[in-house]
């Protein structure tokens, strides 16, 4: 079934025989995303990055690194921190007969846990980090004329939504460098040896992407722009 969404077409794959040319026998030829006004913040990320190498590259971090059973539990007691500290803040409300916004501290609990298994629980930046990627998140999930119009991309240069996705753009990725440049020099500077001797329960994302950044006999090599796409999406 073909819609007409604005000036877009939109393909409906509304029968199970229409499903699986869809996900399975044309899989790869509708693998990538649409590129959407929002999603040009993270568009390197395996989220929104275009099939191709680099694509298969994030992916199979992603599976070999990331998505592990051990790897997952490994942040335990990341979650676990987070989720106190969420209960006392809501008991320390209560006792203070202050309104709280449970959905709200939920959201910001869900994205500190994100936050700290990705680039650790130490992070000077983490709570400017959240706070830019709650616009972000907000940003992505709005409406954009040139989505449904794209002969009308002018009305977001009007609008200042195309001014606002490239200063959150820069903005995101100036605190990931500013992060990662933290944990080099920390690791440079007296903390090699116990950087690298860490358990793998004790390392987080960004500990894996710098070690294996350093192994010259993985059979991938991991640049620093893959460590800045991967960063980016796990946040």
């Amino acid at each position: 079934m073909l819609l007409r969404v604005g000036q877009v077409d939109v393909a409906v794959a509304s029968s199970r025989d229409a499903a699986e040319d869809v996900l399975r026998t044309h899989d790869i030829n509708f693998a990538s995303r649409a590129m959407l006004a929002g999603s040009k913040i993270a568009d390197q990320g395996i989220v929104f990055s275009p099939y191709g190498d680099h694509w298969r590259l994030l992916r199979k971090l992603a599976t070999i690194e990331f998505f592990t059973v051990r790897r997952v539990r490994s942040f335990a007691t990341i979650r676990k921190e987070q989720v106190l500290s969420m209960i006392n803040n809501i008991k320390t409300a209560a006792l203070s007969r202050t309104p709280v916004n449970v959905g709200g501290a939920l959201m910001w609990t869900s994205s500190s846990i994100v936050a700290a298994a990705a680039v650790g629980t130490r992070c000077r930046q983490q709570e400017k980090l959240l706070k830019l990627v709650d616009e972000v998140v907000k940003l992505v999930s709005g409406f954009s004329v040139a989505d449904l119009f794209p002969s009308l991309k002018f009305v977001d240069v009007l609008t200042g939504m195309s001014s606002k996705t490239e200063r959150m753009r820069r903005e995101l990725k100036a605190i990931i460098d500013e992060i990662i440049s933290d944990k080099e020099m920390c690791k440079s500077n007296g903390g090699g040896d116990k950087h690298s001797t860490k358990k793998e329960e004790e390392e987080d994302i960004l500990d894996v992407l710098l070690r294996r950044k350093d192994d010259e006999n993985q059979e991938f090599p991991i640049t620093p722009s893959v460590v800045k796409d991967v960063i980016l999406v796990r946040t």
